[in-house]
């Protein structure tokens, strides 16, 4: 079973897999949002309105491998990743969470190293703006 799809496009097909840690980063319960409160000289403590419970955006930061068979396979595969992933906004859907979609915008990559000439590491941020919209 292949292990994730960007935009319908099989991970694989770049020669890029997820490294440990990504179904952490999915599963992780999102933050809700500060609730509403009212401070009142008349009572003790607040009054907190928590029937209105809504998500944060939240950040996902995924480890990618990303390997070619030669220097300009290596190079084509990155720049052709690259330019989907910073493209904007992505569809990620994961098979192995019960074929779940995520929609995330490219924020950063925050680090980057090869690991010879034809393999190489990249540390990437996304903000996944809407948790809770996940079926797409």
């Amino acid at each position: 079973m292949e292990q994730a799809y960007i935009n319908g496009v099989a991970l694989s097909q770049y020669g890029v897999v997820l490294l440990k840690g990504w179904r952490e980063a999915f599963l992780l319960p999102v933050n809700n949002k500060d609730y509403v409160q009212n401070e009142s000289r008349l009572e003790h403590g607040i009054r907190v309105d928590a029937s209105l419970a809504k998500k944060k955006e939240r950040e996902i930061t995924l480890q990618f491998f990303l390997e070619g068979a030669t220097d300009d396979d290596y190079i084509d595969k990155l720049e052709a990743f690259m330019n989907v992933i910073a493209n904007g906004e992505i569809t990620m859907r994961i098979p192995s969470l019960k074929n779940r979609s995520y929609k995330l915008v490219y924020t950063e990559c925050k680090q980057y190293g090869m690991y010879g000439s034809k393999k190489g590491k990249f540390v990437v941020n996304f903000i996944e703006p809407t948790p809770n919209d996940n079926t797409v």
